[in-house]
């Protein structure tokens, strides 16, 4: 069993601390249309399936509905669908 006095790190709650929206998804998610559509493709899976879940989630900010298909092995494809 850890002692957690012993731990050094200082943490501390932030209030109203805005969410990042400037990343590529968030300035994307915007501009999607209806029936528009993104290629997301890494070469590691679980990036580019966090990459169309942080996509979606960016999308959902602004009220629309999405559908995201895996394509292959390291690529999936986002859809605004309403």
């Amino acid at each position: 069993m850890s002692d957690v006095s012993q731990n050094k790190t200082q943490l501390k709650i932030d209030k109203d601390v805005p969410l990042p929206n400037s990343g590529t998804a968030g300035y994307l998610a915007r501009r999607l249309e209806i029936g528009d559509s993104i290629l997301i493709e890494d070469e590691i899976r679980a990036t580019a399936n966090n990459r169309a879940n942080y996509l979606i989630e960016r999308a959902k900010d602004h009220g629309f509905r999405t559908l995201k298909k895996e394509l292959g092995p390291k690529s999936f494809r986002v859809w605004r669908i309403g």
